[in-house]
């Protein structure tokens, strides 16, 4: 099966979200950024994302794996790793903002297999994030052409930098960031494990669902 080609590098997908917008989630699933809008799930005060970058996504065109173009914006955008500066930049905004990130901040894992078995699956994926400059990304959908991508960047849990302003770290960013897009949703029976970094945490989620938890301390700290 295709998938292979994904899960030689990692078994999971993962999505950051708040523990504001968990419950939700594990009741519609995780919605692109239009549908949840549409359904009325999607809520503005705990949205952390830069308004700018999300005008440049609403507007950018990927062609998925059905042969359908979409807006970024109908597409749920997940990572390959939970190490990641786009998932650590959310935690610094939600930490400015007050309050502790640690007890916002959850990552689901996606199980890959289950979701690319489902034909339904429209897809494509990116070797940078999204919102890097348009020239620098390039899109595809076909898993044939997975291992175009950064892998050892992507595994990478941590790498330090005597600049984080300059094109070096800049370039590994965008590259550790790359991303996975599905069309519209995916699905509670896909998600594989909850993440999390507290203990108080853990136990609200685990209230509301069957689904394996995890406190990782360092979670999506890069």
């Amino acid at each position: 099966m295709s998938y292979q080609n994904l899960t030689k590098h990692t078994p999971y997908l993962y999505y950051f979200c708040t523990i504001q917008n968990i419950i939700s989630i594990l009741e519609f699933g995780i919605l692109s950024r239009n549908k949840a809008i549409d359904l009325g799930v999607f809520k503005k005060d705990y949205d952390w994302s830069n308004r700018q970058i999300q005008l440049y996504r609403k507007n950018t065109s990927i062609a998925l794996s059905s042969g359908k173009e979409s807006s970024v914006h109908d597409l749920v955008c997940t990572f390959f790793s939970p190490f990641n500066t786009t998932i650590y930049k959310a935690q610094e905004i939600l930490n400015i903002k007050g309050g502790e990130y640690s007890e916002s901040s959850i990552v689901i894992a996606i199980n890959i297999e289950k979701l690319l078995t489902n034909r339904d699956k429209a897809y494509a994926f990116s070797d940078r994030n999204v919102g890097a400059s348009a020239e620098n990304v390039n899109y595809y959908n076909s898993l044939s052409d997975i291992d175009k991508l950064d892998w050892a960047v992507i595994n990478q849990t941590y790498k330090k930098f005597d600049n984080y302003y300059d094109s070096a770290f800049k370039e590994w960013r965008d590259k550790k960031s790359s991303e996975f897009l599905i069309e519209n949703i995916i699905e509670p029976k896909y998600f594989a494990q909850l993440l999390c970094i507290s203990e108080d945490t853990k136990a609200f989620i685990q209230k509301n669902t069957q689904i394996s938890v995890e406190v990782i301390k360092n979670l999506a700290l890069y």
